[in-house]
């Protein structure tokens, strides 16, 4: 334990505590609670609605807890406590007789929690002098002096026993409370009760309805398993945190639960038992920590009548809900009377009812009266069998059985372990709780003559069934033994529980006194294996291992000593040496399954997937029924390019567990990727079958990913949304959604998905690079640029994103910072392909044709075999360069004279309509088509370049056939939705005689919405207008002139040109004529959106913000 924890003692872990942190801390399972209690202080504190609360739960259920938190929470907040007076009661106010009691109660609490109140003080003692009859209405002034202009919240305890007739001050005190509060409506009350308090449930008595009653439930199962954990992390107990964290530490807990109930007190009195391992007089510790709750349980029970102590002794005995009819029988007793006893233990909730069908069954509400009741039975025995069952639940067959077997070897061995006579009574209760939890479980005999050989084999048991807390607990009790194996054992033990220098010491201790110790030297060899830069220490070992097992005939027979050497080999890279020492074992032992799959499992790490079919054949043969064996043979057979035997060996798996989502799952992926498509597709939807009550995130995943693989998207998309069902944050659900509505072609719901996850979780920098990747795929390049920085920022080190912002960056002829950027990413990753592509074009679009070469050159060096992707673009720039040769050598080098060659033409053709080469750019584009007559892209292209050449007419030739192949494209969803009608109406613009624009515009727009696009150049038309407006130098004010006519021409209810004309109007002006004033034509709104697309300062940007 650590020094924190010693300062905080676990008695001390009540609600009392002084530390808010820890109390805050440990608020488990009533946080939710505590969170709407201060809401509706805060509501009530000053507001007009006063909320009353009273808490109702069993002793132990936190009540106090919570009042504790919630009285912390207000006290911190100061801007609350100077509207609101806090009066927080004792947990026990004892001695209320009367109102007047209550009253000097809540002015001495004030004066307890609000020292600069030193008046209050002197004031009440004032009371004291008064005659009897005035002191009532002496203290209520008093009070509401203190008070002022306050609200007031009254916290606390056992409200029940302050209304009480006998206890407290009964109904008479209850009226005048009633009164004051009725007459002075500043109060709140925060109670707490064991059950409803009949001052609260009588129409006859003042306050029947006027607290809402909330019903405190006990823990869940995980809540408590959270609850301990949190005392554990309270305490700074770090072993123990570790411990709970582990399997064996939550089983532990789970048992815990199951004895105590979920009850806070209780869990927090049985904590020490969490961590407890072996060790002599648990049965007293156990006894003592019952003591300290007797009390309570026997005023309770004094309380009642002898005909309910009856009931409830009765039930505390039986454990399990009875009826009334078995009730009656148990107690002697009349059925009917029974039943009237049993409402009012119900009512002061000593009992609880679940109703089945038209009768009703009973429990003790309380786990604590029934461990309590048989703690305190004076029958012989009757501790003893609680005990029993304590430890019934709280250890395993297996532990029970170690612990059983360890004391009586210790009572067999005087002087190792204190009084023989207590470890054989330790032992006799494990047996006792052996024999009653596990009957069928074989019973271990104490040696008659206990020896060395007796203890070794019991820490050889405890090592094969990895007992490791045993081993290290009974080691300390056989220390005087000095034993080396014993010791070394114990080392062993403390490496597997995580504590590797503690282990070397020990093992190397056992070195110093038996050097050829063999178990020593292999948990060294364990323990320098896995540290970083101990290889060579292990090696050391290892050797001495081999070196031990060559010279004693005894030791070399061990089986499990090569199987140790084995592993340890492959660990170290000793590969031949591993497969020497697995020869070996195996010839010793050929059927141990449990080593061969172990082995099969190296095999397949070290990629040796010869010898591993061969194992795996043996394994098959040894047990045929065994579906992992079946799919690690698919999975070698498939890593050996067998694609049949795959197939064979995913059916036979198939048949041996088709009730596991995830075998199913996996077995179908493994076909899909032996390119098994229709066999895949037969075991998904098997699994699918499946997937509707299946909650293994990581399964459903994987089938949702395998359909995305196989194109069925609608059945991926089933799987996503029922993985949300599941967990609706899930971002690896989120994830594979957003995946797959983008290779479906859905974009607009792809990136609402991609929103969402960001929104989640905003440090994910791939769900960024995904939103910025979508957006670029709408065309949205300004928003995708923002996207990918936001990644870049999280990232910067990371070179995916780089193409992506350079690739948006020059879409919006923003090319010198595309520049930076692309530079940047083929920096970080020199052979990204994609990167350099995108750098490339830059440096085209920016007329830098030398470093555009370079760029190409080094795309060749990259991966030469792609060269058909942009060798058309290299070609364009060597010609532009006058290297008209070595243009054409390349360029002609990579077609293959078949349909694939279009690509080829078409990027050459973009490249050289940069170049303003349109009648090559044209022969390109013709060319593309003739081998690929429906490339519809090469028709739009085809309708750009001629438009750019001013053959207006040739243009509108191709327009209607481009845009039906782009609709049926886009109804196969073969292709981007993003249409590039930006660049057409931008070279319509600009190319078009002037004569003729008008025209040409309106059959344009025309053609468009005969054919479906009118939308589409709708979002388009801004782009394209404010391209005009940045290359304002190539437009003189007679086309500008022609454009307005032409947009105001087609002015009507189809289309709103209003705005395009005034940008145009407006940007001519600033940027042709000057006039700075021309910016004030636009509204706030429109001039930011006009200045932000230009890059221009808003003249109206200062006063906005200075306003």
């Amino acid at each position: 334990m650590t020094a924190t924890s010693k300062t905080i003692p676990l008695q001390s872990f009540a609600p009392g505590w002084g530390d808010p942190e820890v109390l805050e801390k440990t608020l488990v399972g009533r946080r939710d609670l505590v969170d709407r209690l201060e809401e509706l202080v805060i509501d009530g504190a000053g507001g007009n609605n006063k909320h009353q609360r009273l808490i109702i739960g069993v002793r132990g259920s936190g009540k106090t807890h919570v009042l504790r938190v919630l009285h912390n929470r207000i006290w911190k907040n100061e801007e609350l406590k100077k509207r609101l007076l806090v009066v927080y009661l004792l947990e026990d106010e004892l001695g209320v007789a009367s109102f007047l009691d209550f009253v000097v109660r809540m002015l001495r609490a004030i004066i307890r929690w609000y020292p600069e109140e030193g008046g209050l003080a002197k004031e009440l003692d004032a009371l004291y002098d008064l005659p009897p009859q005035n002191m009532e209405s002496f203290a209520v002034e008093l009070l509401k002096k203190a008070i002022g202009s306050k609200d007031v919240l009254i916290l606390m305890e056992n409200l029940g026993m302050t209304f009480d007739k006998v206890q407290g001050f009964g109904k008479e005190g209850q009226q005048k409370l009633r009164d004051l509060i009725q007459s002075h409506p500043h109060f709140m009350i925060f109670a707490t009760s064991q059950a409803l308090v009949e001052g609260t449930r009588d129409r006859d008595f003042p306050f029947f309805g006027f607290f809402k009653a909330i019903h405190l439930k006990r823990l869940t199962s995980k809540e408590a398993i959270q609850f301990l954990q949190a005392i554990a992390s309270a305490r700074g107990d770090k072993e123990i945190e570790k411990f709970l964290k582990s399997p064996k530490g939550r089983a532990r807990m789970r048992a815990i639960y199951a004895f105590t109930g979920g009850n806070h007190r209780l869990l927090v009195t049985f904590f020490h038992f969490l961590s407890a391992e072996s060790k002599a007089r648990l049965s007293e510790t156990f006894i003592e920590a019952l003591n300290p709750l007797k009390p309570y349980y026997q005023e309770q029970m004094r309380a009642l009548s002898a005909q309910q102590q009856k009931i409830v002794q009765y039930l505390c005995l039986r454990r399990t809900p009875c009826s009334v009819k078995e009730i009656a029988k148990g107690c002697l007793a009349a059925s009917n009377t029974i039943s009237s006893q049993l409402k009012d233990l119900l009512d002061r909730n000593f009992l609880s009812k679940i109703p089945k069908g038209r009768e009703s069954y009973y429990e003790v509400a309380e786990a604590l009266f029934r461990i309590c009741y048989e703690a305190d039975l004076e029958q012989e025995g009757a501790p003893i069998k609680l005990f029993v069952d304590f430890l019934g639940n709280l250890y395993t067959a297996q532990e029970l059985q170690f612990r059983c077997r360890g004391y009586r070897l210790l009572a067999d061995t005087p002087g190792l372990a204190g009084s023989p006579l207590l470890c054989l009574c330790e032992a006799n209760y494990y047996e006792k709780a052996l024999s009653r939890y596990y009957p069928d479980m074989e019973q271990t005999e104490g040696s008659s003559s206990p020896s060395k050989l007796s203890v070794r084999t019991f820490f050889t048991d405890m090592r094969k069934a990895s007992a490791y807390p045993e081993i290290i607990e009974f080691s300390k009790h056989f220390a005087d033994l000095k034993d080396g194996f014993v010791l070394a054992a114990e080392a062993d033990a403390l490496a597997h529980q995580g504590d590797p220098e503690k282990a070397k010491e020990k093992a190397m201790a056992v070195l110093q006194g038996e050097s050829e110790n063999i178990d020593a030297h292999l948990v060294l060899a364990q323990i320098f294996a896995k540290e970083k830069g101990s290889r060579q220490h292990a090696i050391e070992h290892i050797l001495a291992v081999e070196d031990l097992l060559g010279k004693h005939q005894e030791l070399s027979g061990d089986i499990d000593y090569w199987k140790q050497l084995w592993k340890l080999n492959y660990v170290v890279g000793h590969d031949e040496m591993a497969k020497v020492a697995y020869t070996k074992y195996l010839q010793n032992d050929p059927f141990d399954e449990v080593s061969l799959w172990e082995l099969a499992a190296v095999l397949f790490i070290k990629k040796e997937y010869n010898d591993l079919e061969k194992l795996l054949e043996r394994l098959t043969s040894l047990n045929p029924d065994n579906p992992q064996y079946w799919i690690l043979k698919a999975h070698t057979y498939f890593k050996l390019g067998n694609v049949d035997k795959v197939e064979i060996s995913c059916w036979n798996a198939l048949k041996l567990r088709p009730e596991n989502l995830m075998f199913i799952v996996s077995l179908g992926n493994l076909l899909f990727e032996a390119g098994k498509n229709e066999e895949s597709l037969k075991v998904l939807t098997e699994a699918a079958q499946w997937a509707t009550k299946d909650t293994d995130m990581d399964a459903l995943w994987l089938l949702a990913d395998t359909y995305r693989r196989l194109k069925q998207f609608n059945e991926a998309k089933t799987i996503c949304h029922r993985m949300l069902e599941i967990a609706p944050n899930d971002v690896q659900a989120l994830s594979c959604l957003r995946f797959t509505l983008y290779e479906e072609g859905e974009y607009e719901d792809a990136l609402e998905i991609a929103e969402r996850i960001v929104s989640l979780d905003t440090n994910n920098t791939e769900a960024w690079g995904d939103k910025g990747f979508i957006l670029q795929c709408l065309g949205r390049h300004k928003e995708a640029v923002a996207a990918y920085k936001e990644r870049i920022k999280r990232n910067p080190s990371d070179p995916g994103p780089f193409a992506g912002i350079g690739f948006s960056l020059l879409s919006i002829d923003r090319g010198e910072e595309a520049a930076i950027y692309l530079s940047e990413g083929c920096r970080l990753s020199p052979q990204d392909f994609l990167c350099w592509a995108q750098l490339a074009i830059c440096y085209v679009h920016l007329g830098k044709l030398d470093d555009a070469e370079k760029a190409y050159k080094k795309l060749l060096e990259i991966n030469p075999l792609d060269a058909r992707v942009w060798i058309g673009g290299y070609s364009a720039v060597l010609d532009e360069l006058g290297k008209h040769e070595e243009a054409q050598k390349v360029f002609f080098a990579a077609l293959n004279d078949t349909r694939e060659d279009t690509e080829v033409y078409q990027d050459r053709a973009i490249r050289r309509l940069q170049f303003k080469r349109y009648a090559e750019a044209i022969a390109d584009l013709e060319e593309s088509l003739r081998l690929d007559a429906k490339n519809y892209s090469a028709q739009l292209s085809l309708v750009e370049a001629n438009l750019a050449a001013g053959s207006t007419a040739k243009a509108f030739q191709y327009l209607p056939s481009a845009l039906e192949g782009l609709k049926n494209a886009n109804r196969e969803k073969a292709t981007l939705k993003v249409v590039p009608f930006d660049g057409i109406t931008f070279n319509l613009f600009e190319g078009t005689s002037l004569g003729d624009l008008s025209k040409y515009f309106t059959l344009y727009v025309m053609t468009l919405l005969e054919h479906g696009f009118y939308n589409e150049f709708l979002e388009t038309l801004p782009i394209a207008i404010f391209a005009i407006l940045r290359r304002f130098k190539s437009f003189n004010e007679e086309r500008c002139v022609a454009i307005v006519q032409a947009l105001e021409g087609i002015h009507g209810e189809k289309l709103d040109t209003r705005i395009p004309v005034l940008f145009l109007q407006v940007g001519f002006d600033y940027f042709k004529k000057k006039d700075d004033k021309a910016l004030l034509r636009l509204t706030r709104e429109e001039r930011q959106i006009f200045c932000k697309e230009l890059g221009i300062e808003d003249p109206g940007a200062s006063t906005q913000t200075s306003g």
